[in-house]
């Protein structure tokens, strides 16, 4: 009996048709998958600045209503018959002995962690030329109520008002360098500074 160590050639006909010269990857396949990652990698990032600038925007907005906030709670601080007078633009009215901030004036704001923000406030009420609080003019906003007394009477001026019509408006420089606003309505009542004080 002799055995025969020799090895025979092994023909590319006589391999399983799981390896032959076609199996693994191309250069081609390689390069269609980095493209298709790359695409997936730019959108993610992008995504992901896209959500930083939308957080740090909404931060903003959450600082500028802070704001708000702190004007309205100053004014039902006050008596109600002085609101106006503190916060209109005539400084001669201005109650004695009290701070007047007018109706345009700076606040600051900040987060924990974040630079402070320059709030530029502006308030805008229902007044005639004259700068005194009137029926004769429309309401500021659709909708804000002309009776300004509430005697049912239009037009007329002699009863001192139970509501003060104003707007709010909040105007900031934004992180990415924009100018942006907050514009907030506001009815302020007498029968609602004299419940919360």
């Amino acid at each position: 009996m002799t055995t025969n160590n020799q090895m025979l050639p092994v023909e590319p006909r006589d391999l399983p048709a799981r390896i032959n010269a076609q199996s693994g990857f191309s250069i081609l396949e390689m390069m269609t998958a980095i493209v298709f990652l790359m695409i997936a990698s730019v959108a993610t990032l992008q995504l992901s600045l896209t959500t930083v600038r939308l957080e740090a925007q909404s931060r903003e907005v959450t600082q500028a209503t802070m704001v708000v906030r702190r004007v309205v709670e100053d004014m039902r601080a006050s008596k109600f018959d002085e609101v106006f007078s503190r916060f209109n633009p005539d400084p001669n009215d201005d109650p004695a002995g009290r701070w007047a901030p007018g109706n345009n004036f700076v606040m600051r704001e900040s987060t924990q962690g974040s630079e402070p923000i320059e709030f530029n406030v502006a308030l805008q009420f229902q007044t005639n030329v004259a700068g005194q609080m009137s029926e004769l003019v429309p309401p500021l906003i659709a909708g804000m109520p002309a009776d300004l007394d509430g005697d049912g009477t239009l037009a007329d001026s002699g009863n001192p008002p139970l509501a003060i019509p104003m707007v709010i408006t909040v105007q900031y420089r934004s992180a990415s360098g924009e100018l942006a606003s907050l514009r907030v309505p506001l009815l302020l009542s007498e029968h609602a500074n004299e419940v919360n004080k």
